[in-house]
C-alpha cells in the first residue's frame, strides 16, 4: 500500500474545480493528527459531484475523471461527502485522474472529502499515468479539522470489462459506509477518518495497487487560502 500524506502551499484558487491547479504551489509531508472531540453533527455537503453516494462506470481510452468537492461554512458542522467510480479501460493510454477537495470556513467545524477510484486497466496498456490528489484548505476558519482523502485503484487485469469479486465488494462496502457516514450525527472527524480507513483494511489483497493522498489541516488561514463561494 503505497500511503501519501502530502501538504499543499497553493499559490491562488482562481479555479478550484480543477485540482491539479492547487498542486503547482508545491507539497510536503504531514501527518493526520488525531483532534479533541468537537460536537458536531451530519449535513449535506456541496460538491461538483453528485452529493448521493454512487458508483459511476465509465469506459475511456484514458480513463476516468473523479472530483468531489466539499465546502463548509456552517459553524459547529461536521460535512462529509464522497464519490466512487469504477472505471473499464482498455485503450494504450491510460490516464484516470481522481481528486478530493475539503475547505473550511466556519468556527469549531470539521469537513472531510473522500474520493475512490477503482480503475480497471488492460494488460495490454502502453502508457500508464494515473492522477491521485488530496487537498484540503481553511480560510479564516477557527478551531477547524479539515481533510481530504483521494482513494486509487490502479488494478491490471486480462479483462477490464470483468469486475472481479473483491472489487465488487470493496465498491459496495464504501459505498454502504459513505451512505453512513452521511446521515449519522455526533461524530469527530476522527471517527470518519477511522472508519474509512476500515474498509480500506479490509481489502488487502488490493494493497499493491493502492495509491492514496491524504491531507488534513488544522490552520486559521492555509498558504495561498482564499474565500470561496458554496
Amino acid at each position: 500500500m503505497k500511503r501519501i500524506l502530502c501538504l499543499l502551499s497553493v499559490r491562488g484558487l482562481a479555479a478550484i474545480a480543477v485540482i491539479s491547479l492547487l498542486i503547482a504551489g508545491g507539497y510536503g509531508g504531514h501527518a493526520l493528527l488525531s483532534k479533541p472531540s468537537l460536537a458536531a453533527s451530519t449535513a449535506s455537503a456541496t460538491s461538483i459531484t453528485p452529493t448521493v453516494p454512487g458508483v459511476d462506470s465509465e469506459t475511456r481510452g484514458g480513463g476516468g475523471h473523479n472530483d468531489v468537492r466539499v465546502i463548509n461554512k456552517d459553524d459547529n458542522r461536521l460535512r462529509v461527502d464522497g464519490r466512487i467510480q469504477l472505471n473499464h479501460i482498455d485503450g494504450p493510454d491510460v490516464a484516470p485522474y481522481n481528486s478530493a477537495f475539503a475547505y473550511g470556513s466556519c468556527t469549531d467545524c470539521q469537513t472531510f472529502a473522500v474520493a475512490l477510484q477503482v480503475n480497471l486497466i488492460s494488460r495490454n496498456a502502453k502508457t500508464i499515468a494515473p492522477k491521485n490528489y488530496g487537498v484540503a484548505l481553511n480560510y479564516k476558519c477557527t478551531r477547524c479539522t479539515t481533510e481530504a482523502d483521494a482513494i486509487q485503484y490502479n488494478i491490471t487485469v486480462d479483462d477490464p470489462n470483468t469486475v472481479a469479486q473483491q472489487e465488487k465488494a470493496l465498491i459496495k462496502d464504501m459505498s454502504g459506509e459513505l451512505k453512513q457516514l452521511r446521515s449519522e450525527h455526533g461524530m469527530t472527524i476522527s471517527q470518519v477518518h477511522s472508519r474509512i480507513n476500515a474498509v480500506i483494511a479490509q481489502f488487502k489483497s488490493l494493497g499493491a495497487s493502492l495509491t492514496e493522498s491524504q491531507q488534513q489541516r488544522t490552520d486559521t488561514t492555509s498558504p495561498g487560502a482564499s474565500n470561496i463561494s458554496p
